[in-house]
């Protein structure tokens, strides 16, 4: 049976699977630098001390842009899988799900399904529905995302979340501590953060971006 998430995205994005890169995938987005390579990584390599100015700036640049591009009532959906072997399952009290309200912690359903050519693995999604932007704390997520590949460090994200803003026909996914892509139905959901946090979009993704906006008309 179809899910709600699946149904909305083959009627308004042309049945797009959610899956990375989003930016190369989709005609109409913008995809941003997370982690400044200025500030560092590390404050000491040889000791393997990591540089906390790094992850605390790119979970700071991760929420403005959020914040530019989503309201706090916008009607979101948020879809967070795992790669894992059959009796893996994404918890109730995962660490992400539990960055939603409860109460919109309710509309949570789960799938599924085989990894095709992988023996053995399966991806389950959870697909949480009818949540309010408000009641997402995105900078916890963030932040486990920041982490996900210094294991000295948590919380860590185990899988991939999107946001499916259902207001705007947006989606936004941070694929890790370097970047974020947020892409939309029309261009013009995206100018304004384009145009807020344009100094944070990737260089060499930027002539492209900025010719899609130079170009901009009513409809896409």
């Amino acid at each position: 049976m179809e899910n709600s998430v699946s149904s909305y995205l083959q009627n308004n994005f042309k049945g797009l699977a959610l899956a990375p890169p989003l930016f190369y995938r989709w005609p109409i987005g913008v995809r941003f630098e997370i982690g400044a390579p200025e500030t560092g990584v590390w404050s000491d390599f040889e000791n393997g001390v990591l540089n906390t100015h790094y992850f605390e700036n790119a979970v700071r640049r991760a929420r403005s842009i959020c914040h530019a591009a989503f309201s706090e009532s916008d009607d979101v959906d948020v879809v967070y899988e795992i790669i894992g072997h059959r009796r893996h399952k994404i918890k109730r009290k995962s660490y992400v799900l539990r960055q939603i309200s409860d109460s919109a912690r309710k509309n949570v359903t789960f799938e599924s399904e085989k990894v095709d050519g992988k023996r053995g693995l399966y991806r389950k999604t959870a697909y949480v529905t009818g949540v309010t932007s408000g009641e997402v704390d995105y900078a916890n997520i963030f932040l486990s995302i920041v982490n996900t590949d210094f294991p000295q460090r948590s919380p860590s994200l185990r899988g991939r979340c999107y946001f499916v803003n259902r207001t705007k026909d947006m989606i936004l996914h941070m694929y890790d501590d370097r970047g974020m892509d947020v892409i939309a139905t029309d261009r013009s959901a995206l100018r304004n953060v384009y145009v807020r946090c344009n100094d944070w979009i990737l260089e060499q993704d930027k002539p492209s971006i900025d010719a899609l906006f130079l170009n901009e008309s009513p409809h896409p």
